[in-house]
C-alpha cells in the first residue's frame, strides 16, 4: 500500500525534504526521534500543538485525498503506565486550557479516535511541556498518558472530515528524569513503532 509522506522540519521555517507519494493515507511522527529507525516515511511535524496543526494544514490543503490520519509516535506516562505499553486514548483532555471561572476545566475531546486494537486504552492529556510531576490532581483518573498534539489533531481532522487514529507508545513515565527515558526509549522502542505502523496500514 503506498503511504502519504514526506519529511517535514518545522525549525526555522518549513522545510519540504523527499518525494511524496500520493494516497489517502497519511502517518504523522512528531518529534523526529523516531525517524532513523523507522521503515516508513512520514510527516515529521516538530514537536507540541502548533507545529502539528501548521504541518497539517499544509499538507491537507495541497493533498485533498487525504481520509485516514495515523498520529503516533511516543507519549507520557502520567500516572499507573510503563514505558513500552502501545495506547490508545479513550478520551483527550485539553491541558493548556484553563480559563476558570469562565468556562468548565478540563475541556474533552471525543472526537478523537476509533481504537483500531485496544491495545491499552486511557485518557490521553494534551499539553505543550515536558511534565516532572504531575499537576493534573483534579483529573480522577487511575490511568492517565500525556502528549502535546493529540487534542488539537483530533479537532482539525474532525472538522476536515478526516478519520483519525492515535496509537503512541510510552517513553517515560513523568518524574525527574523523563527527558532522559524519552530519548533513550525513543531508540529503544522504535521497531515496536514500526509494527504498530504496519498494522495499521493493513487496517485502513
Amino acid at each position: 500500500m503506498a503511504v502519504e509522506s514526506c519529511f517535514l522540519f518545522c525549525i526555522g521555517g518549513l522545510v519540504w525534504k523527499g518525494n511524496i507519494i500520493v494516497s489517502k493515507n497519511l502517518i504523522i511522527v512528531p518529534s523526529g526521534y523516531e525517524d532513523s529507525g523507522l521503515k516508513f516515511k512520514t510527516l515529521q511535524t516538530g514537536m507540541g500543538k502548533v507545529n502539528c496543526l501548521v504541518s497539517f494544514f499544509q499538507y491537507i490543503s495541497q493533498h485533498k485525498n487525504v481520509k485516514n490520519v495515523l498520529l503516533t509516535g511516543f507519549c507520557g506516562g502520567l500516572r499507573g503506565l510503563l514505558p513500552g505499553q502501545i495506547m490508545e486514548p479513550s478520551i483527550l483532555i485539553q491541558g493548556d486550557y484553563d480559563v476558570r471561572p469562565l468556562e468548565t476545566y478540563p475541556r474533552y475531546s471525543y472526537a478523537s479516535a476509533s481504537n483500531l486494537f485496544q491495545f491499552n486504552v486511557c485518557p490521553f492529556v494534551s499539553q505543550d511541556r515536558f511534565l516532572y510531576n504531575d499537576p493534573y490532581k483534579d483529573i480522577s483518573y487511575n490511568t492517565l498518558a500525556t502528549d502535546m498534539e493529540s487534542y488539537a489533531l483530533s479537532i482539525a481532522c474532525f472538522r476536515f472530515k478526516v478519520n483519525l487514529s492515535i496509537i503512541k507508545i510510552v517513553s517515560d513515565v513523568v518524574g525527574e528524569n523523563s527527558h532522559k527515558d524519552f530519548i533513550k526509549n525513543s531508540k529503544k522502542f522504535t521497531p515496536k513503532l514500526s509494527k504498530v505502523i504496519k498494522m495499521w496500514l493493513e487496517t485502513v
